[in-house]
């Protein structure tokens, strides 16, 4: 592709293709650069920064996102939950009253059963 002599043009490709450890290599194989190189250099390495600061904040707002809807729907899950215990608990109790065991009778109860039922 490039010749084996070291020029600001293969650096600026390099970086230009993320190829940053062969622009560096490249980098340091030059024998002197100049102001324009640098400041150019120095515009994209800028441009790069900023990319990767803008990636990494919508990154954290996805997952701020992803979060919310998470915690939402985790929310409404347990809204829906409750509600379904509740319903099993009164049909538990409904049942025990309807077929669970008898209180025992005890010989003042049942002497009480008897008076009242022999009114």
């Amino acid at each position: 592709m490039f010749s084996n002599q070291p020029s600001t043009q293969k650096v600026l490709s390099y970086i230009e293709n993320s190829q940053i450890e062969l622009a560096i290599d490249e980098l340091t194989r030059l024998p002197r650069v100049d102001k324009e190189f640098t400041y150019k250099l120095l515009e994209i390495i800028r441009g790069l920064d900023n990319e990767i600061h803008e990636a990494h904040r919508a990154k954290g707002r996805a997952i701020a996102q992803a979060v919310k809807l998470n915690t939402s729907k985790l929310e409404q899950q347990n809204e829906q939950l409750k509600t379904e215990i509740s319903s099993l608990q009164a049909q538990i109790k409904e049942i025990s009253v309807k077929y669970g065991p008898k209180p025992e009778r005890t010989e003042s109860s049942y002497n009480e059963y008897l008076y009242s039922s022999s009114k």
